[in-house]
């Protein structure tokens, strides 16, 4: 195969975004080839940095025209050999991935196992298969003790909004043929959503959501706000 030594992606005429890689190898798996009568190639990347910005528009990353020429028949199988340090700068964000992914790209399919660790602020394990030509997905989501006060910088920053609480559940998420179907669900504890809108915190102990086939179901929590007080279930 080929190997690269240290390259960089540097900004874009629409957004401040850059990325690094230490070094990057592309081969041929023979084996791959032969068993799917066309090219597969193995892309292996090592020291991935990644720093988004936002731009006025509050995109992070805007990639160029697209080509109108069909896809070439061609899988790629794409590695990274030592988690990824991407870096949300405006949001004061750190995160490490690590993971693969299968690219087939005349096919319009990929299928990613990726986990996204926040140092001390929670973990989150994603398998996301799918196609973007016919819209198909099916999205796994493990989600570990994650801290919302760490996402709270991805927010528009017209209006500041400070979040607490804590996110964890087991989720999967699927569209098929324009339906859609999930399973599992998601706890948060300790909510709160505070901003200068606001006179008071809207406030909730511990929230739940379940989902089964194409139904959601939210049993009754307690939501506080000020000096008022509901319920809510459905």
């Amino acid at each position: 195969g080929v190997s690269i030594g240290p390259t960089r992606v540097l900004q874009g005429p629409q957004d401040r975004s850059t990325a690094s890689v230490a070094a990057l190898s592309v081969g041929l798996d023979p084996f791959a080839s032969l068993r799917r009568w066309k090219p597969v190639a193995v892309v292996k990347l090592r020291g991935v940095r990644v720093d988004l910005q936002r731009n006025p528009d509050g995109a992070y990353w805007v990639p160029g025209p697209a080509g109108t020429d069909p896809p070439p028949r061609l899988d790629l199988n794409i590695q990274l050999l030592d988690p990824a340090q991407v870096k949300v700068s405006p949001a004061q964000l750190d995160v490490r991935l690590a993971g693969r992914a299968a690219v087939h790209l005349d096919q319009s399919w990929t299928d990613a196992k990726v986990q996204m660790t926040l140092p001390d602020h929670g973990k989150v394990a994603l398998r996301l298969k799918g196609g973007w030509r016919q819209p198909q997905l099916d999205a796994q989501a493990r989600i570990e003790k994650l801290q919302l006060r760490s996402l709270q910088g991805l927010l528009p920053d017209q209006q500041p909004i400070g979040l607490q609480g804590q996110l964890a559940g087991d989720l999967r998420l699927g569209w098929t043929a324009g339906k859609a179907h999930c399973k599992g669900g998601l706890s948060l504890a300790g909510f709160a959503l505070t901003s200068s809108a606001l006179p008071a915190p809207l406030r909730n102990d511990q929230w739940q959501l379940t989902c089964r086939g194409d139904r959601l179901q939210l049993p009754r929590s307690t939501w506080v706000y000020g000096p008022y007080t509901a319920l809510l279930q459905g």
